[in-house]
């Protein structure tokens, strides 16, 4: 059981690297009840919640499947051998490069690697060279892989194995330029509670900017302990916080 719980569990670090950013993740929550411990349902009917703000898709909108740990709220993206590919389409990557994606994964065989094909800028899919972890169904693991070149956008298609395959925490990072988002000399500003609900906690804080992925305000404080967030759209946004001489930037994902 201690093993099972601990293959639920998936980790994510930020990259600490000035003016490195995320550009895009997801976590693979959606709409779910937190007692849905697997759980299946078209993509379609999860439109627009999805943790990232790129709705996932199948073809022919066919099943996917979502899993959890017994003790904790946190759901993973479950293939099985038959299972269709989840395509994540359309990943807004413009003003990014050095792009890399990274991924929380485990397979129920030792000698397997996660299969992924990425699209850049709609063009043809080609698969990304990811490699094993060992370990088999006990070995949770995180990979990262340099991804093309991308003028606009990036598209990642997640093909099922010849043995289940559970994934969380794809995250794309990457090189800001002139963007606005981020510039050279930011620190890392560790956004909490995060995800969030109704506010974000902004201590010693003179001004926070709240920007969406494509570098658009979506809110401004000043001088603020608390940061109201309850009005935003669930996904991912840049926090950028002025404190003292030091502009700090953190990712934030609004439920």
């Amino acid at each position: 059981m201690k093993k099972i719980t601990t293959l639920f569990f998936g980790i994510f670090c930020m990259l600490s690297v000035a003016n490195a950013q995320m550009p895009y993740l997801e976590n693979f929550e959606a709409n779910l009840a937190t007692g849905d411990a697997s759980t299946t349902f078209a993509p379609s009917t999860k439109a627009g919640t999805w943790s990232g703000g790129v709705n996932l898709q199948t073809d022919g909108d066919a099943i996917i499947g979502l899993d959890k740990g017994w003790s904790t709220n946190l759901h993973l993206l479950h293939l099985t051998p038959t299972s269709a590919a989840v395509t994540i389409p359309n990943i807004n990557v413009a003003g990014y490069t050095n792009l890399s994606l990274s991924l929380d994964f485990t397979i129920a065989a030792a000698t397997e690697a996660p299969k992924i094909d990425a699209s850049v800028d709609g063009g043809a899919w080609a698969p990304l060279p990811t490699v094993a972890i060992g370990g088999g169904w006990w070995g949770l693991g995180t990979g990262s892989v340099a991804l093309p070149a991308a003028v606009s956008t990036i598209s990642l298609r997640i093909n099922p194995t010849t043995a289940d395959t559970w994934f969380d925490n794809f995250a794309i990072t990457g090189t800001a330029v002139a963007t606005g988002i981020a510039k050279t000399g930011e620190q890392v500003f560790s956004v909490y509670p995060n995800p969030a609900t109704n506010y974000i906690l902004t201590k010693n804080a003179q001004k926070v900017t709240i920007l969406d992925l494509n570098g658009r305000i979506v809110k401004e404080a000043f001088n603020s302990e608390k940061v109201d967030v309850s009005s935003l759209a669930k996904g991912a946004y840049i926090v950028k916080a002025q404190i003292e001489n030091a502009t700090k930037i953190g990712k934030l994902i609004k439920e």
